[in-house]
């Protein structure tokens, strides 16, 4: 099974929803993450079908990281530090951090010392392929899986009828009420 990712990447300057009495030079990083799954096989007009796609809900996180740092590295393994609750793949993480800490620097020139708020839409698409032999692998465990349990179903089962008079008049007996 071969895997691919792709990812899509939006990065852009929000808007403060209060003015801070106080500038604070720090950066308000708003997330949303949505994740994608497909599964394809290759179908017999050469094509790939797809037979699984999942599209989870957005996850939205809110981060903080002060803006100024020494080296832009500094800001870059901080921001790494700051990413790991979201549980994105390592891969994904080491892609997200130069890009938004090179926003996060763009935008801490272009406002100076004041603090300020930054979205980052992130789309991750997992695409993995099966290859023919694996799809005819599984298919012929299923196959041999259906036929054992065709082999093992117990037969219909039967219906056993009492004469309920029968039943009722035993019962009355037993209990001592028939002479």
């Amino acid at each position: 099974m071969t895997s691919k990712y792709s990812y899509i990447l939006k990065v852009y300057e929000a808007k403060t929803a209060s003015p801070d009495p106080v500038p604070n030079p720090g950066c308000n990083i708003e997330m949303h993450i949505r994740y994608r799954y497909q599964l394809k096989i290759p179908s017999n007009e050469g094509t790939m079908a797809v037979i699984e796609d999942l599209i989870t809900p957005e996850q939205r996180t809110t981060l903080r990281i002060p803006v100024f740092f020494p080296l832009a590295r500094w800001r870059e393994l901080y921001l790494s530090d700051v990413l790991l609750p979201t549980n994105l793949d390592i891969n994904m993480r080491n892609i997200l951090n130069p890009r938004v800490s090179k926003a996060i620097a763009s935008v801490a020139e272009r406002n100076g010392n004041k603090g300020f708020d930054i979205v980052v839409k992130v789309g991750i698409l997992k695409a993995e392929t099966m290859s023919k032999e694996e799809v005819s692998r599984i298919a012929a465990r299923l196959a041999k899986m259906e036929v054992s349990a065709d082999s093992l179903q117990s037969p219909a089962p039967q219906l056993l009828v009492i004469d309920e008079t029968e039943a009722c008049m035993s019962n009355v007996e037993d209990l001592g009420f028939v002479s």
